[in-house]
């Protein structure tokens, strides 16, 4: 399943690790000093679970997904996003663990987030330039033509990719 970067669903994600080397166990953790990607904090650990990759035991780490999208940059395209897991053992012993989740990133020229680049969104950008519409959530994929400004330019360009084919917008 593919998670939506800009509309996570669902608001919380859950990894596994377990099968620890030199003999340790999800008991010999130190809870306090987990994160993912170096940056996030679990929003609840609990050890002594069951998944059917890993033998034995694991710990499951939950964490809002919104502060997992906010540990990359913009997610511009859709892509296979590896994450890792750190913390330390009750002794002190660093570990780290790793995966994968594929995440369907942003695209730039899609104003309104509907997930395809058509004539909604440069009528999203008229609307919100012009009419007093509501402003793009994400500034860096309404700028179709990545010059740094939402204007009437990524309307235009837009235009010009859906009817002249034109150039795409940029990722």
């Amino acid at each position: 399943k593919a998670i939506l970067a800009y509309a996570p669903d669902p608001m919380q994600l859950s990894v596994y690790i377990g099968a620890f080397e030199h003999g340790y166990t999800v008991d010999d953790i130190d809870p306090f000093t987990m994160m993912i990607n170096g940056v996030v904090s679990p929003y609840s650990i609990y050890g002594g679970e069951e998944h059917p990759d890993i033998p034995g035991v694991a710990v499951r780490i939950t964490f809002k997904f919104r502060d997992f999208i906010d540990s990359y940059e913009t997610l511009l395209g859709n892509r296979l996003q590896r994450y890792y897991v750190s913390g330390r053992f009750n002794d002190s012993t660093s570990f780290a663990a790793g995966g994968e989740v594929f995440i369907w990133g942003l695209r730039r020229g899609d104003a309104n987030l509907d997930d395809v680049v058509d004539i909604g969104d440069p009528v999203y950008l008229v609307s919100f330039l012009y009419r007093g519409g509501a402003s793009p959530k994400v500034e860096i994929v309404a700028d179709a033509n990545d010059d740094g400004e939402v204007d009437l330019g990524d309307a235009l360009f837009v235009i010009n990719y859906i009817f002249r084919s034109g150039p795409p917008p940029e990722k």
